[in-house]
């Protein structure tokens, strides 16, 4: 309503982070374009004819374009974008202090954002926390707390402003991203955002079977194109800190500040030896020393955190035969019956994490990077179902017009009615609660599932045989070969029934009792079992998908 998203596009401090502007707003004057051009024809064809005597044959054909809006997420999830909003991904410390070589790894500070944490001191240890001074002295100490005291997140301009001469962002950008960067990140979805569209065609043949029956046999399939879907082009939020040490260092004569040494690394950087002779140390005899360190890689785009970009590049297709039965054995039982035998494969199913599968791919493209695309990810959806039988049913049971009233009355004009389904399981993708890629998302498939073995439990559809990382894990920094939805649930299968009575009072009323039985079979349908390896109950599901059996009574009065 204020727009202070589209305010931040304009904002002059969009020159402290000139990755920001260069690569992601791309001088954009709204959250994204206005996609216009969008025309969604329909066509449909039937044909009948008698090719079996009097039987009638109806042969029916049909295409359609259909666009979808872009949900409002892509809108409501916008956010943190810099100035107007700062996300400071703060994890493993607020400053990582230079080595004695100028390299990123040492000692950082653990801290409480509600804490008055140093903008421009110096340690004891000779380690300043801001630029020196032309003597080479640390500048003079000067404190704030990052937040407004009392507040959860909002960013503490005010102190910031009075201590830096009404530069506060400046000052904030500064003393976090030139000493220890990547930790300002934003959500926008791309500037160009085509709508999402699917391709739907059938055709169909329906056939007439005698009077009361009728076959359909249909061909139904869809391709989607543009589909939303969830990316971090600058890598993802987690960060690597492995540590090796930890001291208090004294900031006030009444508040020592933990400091932690050890390997702080974002995203896409590695620490690779030094292998050197440096000051006071011997790299060549102790190279896991973390002065003897120096860090190779980074984030694509330097000075930027966690980059979250909403596209419309996803892809899918289903293509399905349906067969459906219908009709009455004279007047006591109607029946319908449908089989549907489908595939649904696509890149991605949804924006959020699902019970199945997690929002975001194994491997996001990064940003500048060319030829890149989501094959790796192409695979069954979350929803696909492979097989699928559905029934319905209704039975008039005998009316008994040649017994007494009293014996019609409570015997006579009962009807029985059901419903039900059975499918196949859900896919499920197994995932690692370890960034094994080390790119920044918690989104890593395992490169083998030998050491995962089917069992014949419903609860517990699977198994590991090995609490080996190095039976389901390749090399660190490689992704895993498993597919996305390689595994599935159990089955699902769910009757309901109903037994209904009519009581004719008088010729203008009457009386409807009503006896339903919901999963009749009382059934435990499980839902998706955890998918993550690292967890000791993984493969068994936790919940359900349809209660328990319920008997419900219904009494309606017409007149």
């Amino acid at each position: 309503m204020n727009q202070l998203i589209e305010q931040t596009f304009r904002a002059p401090e969009l020159s402290l982070l000139a990755g920001l502007q260069d690569n992601f707003l791309k001088n954009r004057k709204g959250i994204f374009d206005p996609d216009r051009n969008n025309f969604a024809p329909r066509l449909g064809l039937a044909y009948a004819h008698n090719f079996f005597g009097q039987q009638t044959t109806v042969l029916r054909a049909g295409y359609g374009l259909f666009y979808d809006q872009a949900l409002g997420a892509v809108v409501s999830q916008s956010r943190n974008v810099f100035p107007n909003f700062l996300t400071l991904n703060t994890g493993g410390g607020t400053n990582m202090i230079r080595g004695p070589l100028g390299f990123g790894a040492g000692v950082f500070t653990v801290f409480n954002s509600g804490f008055a944490l140093p903008l421009t001191a110096g340690d004891s240890n000779g380690y300043c926390f801001a630029p020196r001074l032309s003597s080479g002295a640390c500048p003079p100490g000067q404190f704030a707390t990052l937040v407004v005291p009392g507040t959860l997140n909002q960013f503490n301009r005010a102190e910031f402003d009075r201590l830096s001469g009404g530069k506060g962002i400046e000052t904030l950008v500064t003393s976090f991203a030139s000493s220890f960067s990547n930790e300002f990140g934003f959500t926008l979805p791309a500037n160009k955002l085509p709508m999402p569209l699917a391709h739907q065609y059938s055709f169909t043949v329906e056939q007439s079977l005698g009077v009361n029956w009728v076959a359909t046999a249909a061909y139904v399939g869809t391709q989607g194109r543009n589909l939303l879907r969830l990316t971090t082009p600058n890598l993802g939020p987690n960060l690597f800190v492995p540590t090796v040490g930890f001291d208090f260092i004294p900031f006030t004569p009444k508040l020592n500040v933990p400091h932690v040494a050890g390997y702080r690394a974002t995203p896409g950087q590695q620490f690779r030896p030094l292998g050197t002779q440096t000051p006071n140390l011997d790299c060549q005899r102790n190279p896991g020393n973390v002065f003897c360190l120096r860090p190779v890689g980074g984030r694509p785009v330097n000075g930027l955190g966690a980059v979250f970009i909403y596209e419309t590049t996803g892809e899918s297709r289903y293509d399905s035969l349906q067969l459906q039965l219908r009709g009455r054995f004279r007047t006591a039982l109607q029946l319908q019956v449908a089989y549907t035998f489908g595939k649904a494969l696509d890149e991605v199913s949804d924006v959020f994490d699902l019970a199945g599968a997690p929002a975001l791919p194994q491997r996001s493209c990064k940003q500048g990077e060319s030829n890149c695309d989501y094959a790796d990810e192409r695979g069954v959806a979350n929803f696909d179902v492979r097989h699928r039988l559905a029934y319905g049913f209704t039975y008039r049971l005998p009316r008994f017009s040649t017994r007494s009233q009293a014996y019609r009355l409570f015997l006579g004009g009962f009807e029985l009615a059901g419903a039900g389904q059975f499918q196949t399981g859900q896919p499920f993708t197994v995932s690692s609660l370890n960034d094994y890629n080390l790119d920044g998302n918690l989104t890593d498939r395992p490169n083998s599932v030998l050491a995962i073995k089917a069992t014949s439990n419903r609860s517990r559809p699977f198994e590991r045989t090995s609490n080996n990382p190095g039976d389901f894990y390749g090399t660190l920094g490689g992704n895993g070969a498993v597919g996305r939805n390689t595994l599935r649930a159990s089955n699902f299968l769910l009757l309901n029934l109903a037994l209904i009575k009519n009581f004719a009072l008088t010729e203008r009323q009457a009386m409807t009792l009503r006896v339903e039985a919901f999963n009749f079979i009382d059934r435990a349908n499980f839902g998706v079992p955890v998918r993550f390896l690292e967890v000791d109950w993984f493969g068994k599901a936790t919940d359900t998908v349809t209660p328990g059996r319920r008997i419900q009574f219904a009494l309606k009065y017409s007149f």
